[in-house]
């Protein structure tokens, strides 16, 4: 799937973060939405990032829970070395579905 063409749709984008909000208030971490969306991705990392290496260092099993939850397989993030590359997998999955979701509803 071509999904560059999607990476400055501000709705795929609005909604990327409206999921990766909502994925993780079921873990218990409030994520606040990008105020700007032209910069969401950076602005999502650095929220995410230092929650993502506190859970790999306090709670690895909660982790696994909120990964399996985004559906980031566990060949996925054994590739990932440090919390910013893992972040960056968990962002690339949350566009996917939202881009899934945008194509299947044009359908």
């Amino acid at each position: 799937m071509e999904i560059e063409k999607y990476r400055h749709d501000l709705e795929v984008i609005r909604n990327t973060a409206l999921q990766v909000a909502k994925d993780f208030a079921m873990f218990g971490f409030d994520i606040s939405l990008p105020v700007n969306e032209l910069h969401a991705y950076e602005d999502l990392m650095a929220q995410l990032t230092p929650v993502i290496e506190m859970q790999m260092h306090k709670n690895p099993e909660q982790l696994n829970r909120l990964l399996y939850r985004i559906d980031v397989s566990e060949k996925q993030s054994a590739v990932a070395t440090n919390a910013r590359e893992l972040t960056h997998l968990i962002l690339e999955r949350e566009l996917m579905k939202v881009i899934t979701r945008k194509i299947l509803s044009k359908r």
